[in-house]
């Protein structure tokens, strides 16, 4: 009987030390996982800028005055009425669509039409990372 219950009480501490490893684990691979998560928003946004700017600067380059599209005054009516789009692009970071002259709160993009230079609301494209929680 003395080996019986010393199996047992091998048996609950082999339990605590894999539960404790578990948490060990869980706990050192949760920050490395919820990054993965935004590295990949990141991506898909840096993607859609590219696309998109490209579009824009296709557009200027087919459009008979040289001018960018008026994506202040007519959205992205413009691109998608002359087949560079199929719809209006969504902001991965906060799934608003629209366009301003600024990066603003509300908004999915930011324009400058002197310059043709698109941006992502909530997003700062030189260090790749992202400025506020939408």
């Amino acid at each position: 009987m003395a080996g019986t219950s010393r199996g047992r009480m091998f048996s609950k501490v082999e339990a605590l030390l894999l539960v404790l490893m578990i948490g060990t684990l869980g706990a050192v691979l949760m920050p490395q996982l919820s990054s993965a998560g935004e590295d990949r928003r990141i991506g898909e946004l840096q993607r859609s800028l590219e696309s998109l700017q490209q579009s824009i600067d296709l557009y200027r380059a087919r459009d008979a005055s040289g001018r960018y599209p008026d994506l202040l005054g007519s959205g992205w009516k413009p691109l998608i009425e002359r087949g560079f789009l199929e719809r209006a692009p969504e902001n991965p970071l906060n799934g608003h669509s629209d366009v301003s002259r600024v990066a603003s709160p509300g908004h999915g993009w930011h324009f400058d039409p002197q310059t043709g230079r698109l941006g992502a609301c909530y997003f700062d494209e030189p260090s790749g990372t992202i400025t506020e929680r939408p």
